[in-house]
């Protein structure tokens, strides 16, 4: 039949679904013949043409069928698999000699043979994440499976969407932290929800450093400073820094020095520490495929 709108045949009276080049369907009499453009699920498909019917429907290159079927041998895909991943899924595919390009929800996929054995791989399409949640597809392909069969293909590339990807590698990012929050120091809060406690953390810091800065210089310059307040901070700074530059010995500007560069590494470590739990990861972007 060289009607090219009519791809499916079956009988009005009943019966299975055929692929249009099937010869069980040159049986049904031409008054009960029923022509369908469509894929119709809802009738049992014919076993002998079911192959044939289901890469008609999701294949971009159906005149490569003679490619398909050889690669469905070595590939070892069966005809239930097929019809979940063609008929269930509406996937589409394209072949070549050493594998098949698949195209699932949003993304495209490559199952393919290398290292020249039956050995196959699964690899993902690369992409570029965008602050606004969205991507943009660069080309090529990076490894997802190295060793992958036609059954887990299929489960990776039918569960795939981009959405649940980030969720799950933003709950692992907070599975990590919360291994690191069990060690910290005595004295931080241990809020998980509060952002504010997260600025305590850093300010907690912060504060003890600036209490010990302040004992040492005390001891260095035989002065007398009153208890440490956040309003006293800038006075406190300048009647120092005179002292700094003429009365302190090498010694001890070197000792100041590496207080002063270890507090700021301390500070700079608590807070991206605790702001990477904190943020919700509104703005947070990966670029590892499904991994």
């Amino acid at each position: 039949m060289s009607d090219e709108a009519v791809k499916y045949l079956y009988s009005k009276r009943g019966g299975p679904f055929h692929d249009k080049s099937c010869p069980k369907a040159q049986h049904i009499p031409d008054e009960e013949l029923g022509y369908s453009e469509k894929y119709l699920s809802n009738i049992s498909q014919c076993p002998l043409c079911a192959v044939k019917a289901y890469v008609r429907l999701g294949a971009k290159d159906f005149y490569n069928y003679p490619l398909y079927e050889r690669l469905f041998r070595r590939m070892r895909f069966t005809p239930v698999l097929l019809r979940r991943m063609y008929v269930n899924e509406k996937m589409r595919t394209s072949a070549s000699s050493n594998g098949l390009t698949i195209w699932g929800k949003e993304d495209s996929w490559r199952l393919e043979f290398w290292d020249g054995s039956d050995t196959m791989r699964l690899m993902h399409n690369n992409y570029y994440p965008l602050p606004d949640g969205t991507r943009i597809f660069t080309g090529g392909y990076h490894l997802q499976a190295e060793r992958a069969t036609a059954n887990y293909a299929f489960t990776a590339i039918s569960g795939y969407t981009y959405a649940d990807h980030k969720a799950a590698m933003l709950k692992r990012e907070q599975e990590q932290f919360a291994l690191k929050v069990d060690v910290l120091p005595e004295g931080f809060s241990a809020k998980k929800d509060d952002l504010s406690g997260a600025k305590k953390k850093v300010f907690w810091v912060w504060k003890k450093f600036i209490e010990l800065l302040r004992k040492f210089f005390c001891k260095r310059s035989k002065c007398t400073c009153k208890p440490w307040r956040q309003a006293d901070l800038p006075g406190w700074m300048l009647l120092h820094l005179k002292w700094w530059g003429g009365t302190a010995s090498p010694q001890t500007r070197f000792a100041f020095a590496a207080l002063f560069v270890v507090g700021a590494r301390l500070l700079c470590y608590t807070e991206s520490y605790a702001r990477a739990f904190f943020e919700r990861g509104e703005a947070y972007q990966w670029n590892v495929g499904t991994k």
